[in-house]
């Protein structure tokens, strides 16, 4: 079936190309019926492209081959193969005029597809905020807005299929004068459409809206994100949290890609792609900035004066990125337990202990206690490795090293044992040893299962979000606040239909379960034994009370390599030639006993805090906290600017710049 996928989305962009070559071919040999045959074999096959080919998007941005080359490309095969034999040179003059004219009107065509295109998409893309006071006209019918659309398709046939098999120009001529009315019909269509849409979704249109919007919610906290589509989870796993707050909050992304991946929640959803669109909105209501990860665009919420900034991560781990120098840019730098404060002590990286904040885990909150196993229960190692990092500095990843020694050793093991995989979502962006290792993982538990006759169902669909491509109009009638389940409310759906998924599965089947399938955490449900690297998988699994085992990809020795990663003290160490894997799988079946239990506790009090089971509501205080020492500031400005105003200085008092004019213009005066 994966084979048969596979084929159906090769098939339209090879048909494409081959084609449109193959017609080529017989237009330079005169080959007329074969010249036919693959400029419709080529046509047919741009209809069979859709927005997620990935090869058609290869071919549109990084060669630079776009549909309407192709149609230039089949237009001048016809143009040659009409010179072939013994017909007049009054066919070749027909083809030639017909083909220019529809070519030229096609491409007129698809210069108007992108203005529209470029005017139904906000400038600025919204979740739970409503656009319809806009009054969006609807989108024109899906063949008028394809490019690759039938009516396309038929335009182009309409000239190719007579121009190739003519001998005559009179047949060239009457379906050429048909496909000219037809293109020139449609260029008014998408002209018309075009204008009507107007500008009503450009910048200066959605900041004022949006603004407007902003006047009436008051966002007093804005969880802040931006990056890369696989970075989603960074902020996905901070949603729910954000809604128990019980106050107005917003999600401020940068990225349109990353909305694409984002979870449901309830909570107004504004993308800002562009800073200026950004410096441009009144966020002058806001107090709390949290933040999921260090990167560039951070800069443009945190010149905001008004609010004050916390860097909450996303995962709280031994890794150097939870010791960045570069959080001394935020007011305040919020942890899990001690270890977090620890580690900024120990790096010496300029954070100053005061702005250190222990928040615990509030994801952790909905983690069940561990619970009995059924009788016919087969042991089970979940195995979540991190990625391979940005640099050297940064690589954690056991999966190149570790990971194939693993399944061979789960496979090899006189017990049975099932072996959950569950891989980080960015494996393999850097290094294509980590994508070979996990493909060979893949095949050796999925190899496993047949031989066994275990069939695992599907995963779950219900990660699709809603799409944000498509009529827009639509969407500003379905945008609204609190449009569909909350974050809290998915989040529990996804839990129970993991537990089902999960459940469902044959005992004792291997998994193989995606970043986008069962959560990590109904993945820790049914761990006996965690196997993973220096990461925040660790640093949650520790709240289930289990053992785990952790990879040391690295030369170093067990010692050195506890010295420097210290979560690693409470489990089992695991070097790169696997030693440690033997014991490990001893401790999952129960063949010996625990040896890091009280170590493991220890370790789990330091590291998530004593807020266990209410970090939620430590959270929320510790939101609360940070909002109002933001208040306190604004009020002293306030105070400040009215003391500059007074009549002692008033001849001083134009001279001062604005708090709000400091924060959204780069040019004034400071």
């Amino acid at each position: 079936m994966l084979g048969a996928s596979r084929a159906a989305r090769l098939l339209p962009p090879v048909a494409v190309v081959g084609g449109t070559a193959l017609s080529v071919l017989a237009g330079a040999f005169g080959w007329r019926l074969a010249c036919a045959v693959f400029v419709v074999l080529g046509v047919l096959g741009e209809t069979g492209l859709t927005t997620g080919n990935r090869l058609a998007t290869l071919l549109r941005t990084r060669v630079e081959v776009g549909l309407p080359l192709f149609a230039g490309v089949r237009f001048a095969a016809v143009v040659a193969v009409s010179r072939a034999g013994d017909a007049p040179p009054s066919v070749t003059t027909a083809v030639t005029l017909v083909a220019g004219a529809v070519l030229a009107l096609l491409s007129l065509c698809s210069l108007l597809r992108l203005r529209m295109v470029y005017r139904r998409t906000p400038s600025i893309l919204t979740r739970n905020v409503r656009l319809d006071e806009l009054r969006i006209p609807d989108a024109p019918p899906r063949a008028v807005a394809r490019e690759n659309g039938w009516l396309t398709a038929v335009l182009q046939l309409l000239v190719l299929v007579p121009s190739a098999l003519a001998t005559s120009p009179v047949p060239v001529l009457v379906a050429g004068g048909l496909a000219v009315a037809g293109t020139l019909v449609l260029a008014l269509v998408l002209e018309g459409t075009s204008r009507a849409i107007g500008m009503r979704l450009g910048h200066a249109s959605m900041v004022r809206h949006v603004s407007r919007f902003l006047d009436e919610h008051r966002p007093r906290v804005v969880l802040y994100s931006s990056g890369t589509p696989d970075t989603a989870y960074q902020v996905n796993m901070w949603l729910a949290t954000l809604e128990r707050l019980n106050q107005p909050a917003a999600v401020v992304l940068r990225d349109p890609e990353l909305l694409d991946r984002l979870g449901r929640t309830s909570a107004p959803v504004l993308c800002v792609e562009y800073a200026s669109n950004l410096m441009a909105l009144d966020l002058s209501s806001v107090r709390a900035g949290l933040f999921t990860a260090n990167v560039g665009n951070n800069i443009h919420l945190l010149r905001e004066a008004g609010l004050m900034s916390s860097f909450i991560g996303h995962g709280d781990s031994d890794k150097n990125a939870s010791f960045n120098p570069i959080v001394k840019g935020y007011d305040e730098v919020w942890v899990a337990g001690p270890v977090g404060r620890e580690r900024y002590r120990r790096a010496d990286v300029g954070v100053r202990d005061d702005a250190v904040v222990e928040v615990g885990r509030p994801q952790l909150d909905v983690l069940e206690r561990p619970k009995g196993r059924p009788d016919d229960w087969v042991p089970t190692v979940l195995y979540a490795p991190t990625w391979e990092g940005w640099n050297a500095q940064q690589e954690y990843g056991s999966l190149k090293a570790i990971g194939p020694l693993l399944v061979q050793a789960v496979l090899d093991s006189p017990t049975p044992v099932r072996l959950i995989y569950r891989p980080h979502p960015t494996t393999g962006l850097r290094d294509p040893g980590m994508r070979a290792a996990h493909r060979r993982i893949t095949e050796l538990l999925e190899a496993a299962n047949r031989r066994r006759g275990l069939v695992v169902p599907p995963l779950p669909t219900r990660r699709a979000v809603r799409p944000l491509a498509g009529d827009a109009a639509q969407q500003a009638r379905d945008a609204r606040p609190g449009y569909g389940p909350s974050a809290v409310e998915a989040e529990a759906t996804a839990a129970r239909e993991d537990a089902d998924w999960l459940a469902g599965c044959p005992r004792g089947a291997h998994l193989v379960v995606p970043p986008a399938g069962a959560s990590l955490y109904a993945c820790f449900e049914q761990a006996d034994l965690l196997v993973a690297d220096v990461s925040s998988v660790i640093s949650d699994f520790l709240a289930t009370d289990r053992p785990y085992a952790v990879c040391n990809p690295t030369a170093w020795d067990a010692a050195e390599f506890v010295r420097t990663f210290p979560t690693a003290g409470a489990g089992l160490v695991v070097d790169r030639d696997g030693d440690g894997l033997r014991q490990a799988l001893s401790v999952a079946v129960g063949a010996e006993p625990d040896p890091y239990a009280a170590a493991r506790r220890a370790m789990t009090d330091r590291l998530l805090g004593s807020v266990r089971g209410r970090a939620t509501e430590r959270f929320a205080e510790a939101v609360e906290s940070l909002a109002a020492r933001a208040e306190e500031r604004v009020a002293r400005r306030r105070l400040d600017v009215s003391a500059e105003a007074s009549p002692k200085s008033a001849g001083q008092a134009s001279l001062a710049p604005s708090a709000r004019s400091l924060a959204t213009d780069p040019t004034a005066p400071q």
